[in-house]
This record gives C-alpha cells, structure tokens and sequence, in this order.
C-alpha cells in the first residue's frame, strides 16, 4: 500500500476576493505520475505555488 506524499483538504486558492478555484480535495500517492492541465490563466501556476507552499491557501490545508 502506497502513502500519500501530498494532500489538500477543502483547498481554495486565489488572490482575494477572487478566488481561483474552491474547495479542492487532492492526494498524490508514492510512485503516481501527476499533470495538472488547463488554459491560460486557469490557475495551474497558482495552484502548484499553493501546494509547494510558496503561496497561502485562502482556505483549506496542504500536507
């Protein structure tokens, strides 16, 4: 069995008051191959800034 080696929970991001997207429920397991895909501006950079901890979360957590 695989352990997680990242999860959000109930994850918002954005710049306030515009939020990017809302409410994100995400895990990535050991040996799991990830994209994250979508047209410009969609938030992909923002996203990936959240979750390596570069830029806070508006809601939810990272671990």
């Amino acid at each position: 069995m695989s352990s997680a080696l990242l999860q959000a929970s109930r994850l918002s991001i954005g710049y306030p008051p515009a939020l990017i997207a809302s409410d994100i429920n995400w895990m990535v397991q050991e040996k799991e191959v990830v994209a994250v895909l979508g047209l410009n501006g969609a938030g992909k950079t923002t996203l990936l800034r959240t979750l390596a901890g570069l830029q806070a979360p508006v809601a939810g957590e990272v671990h």
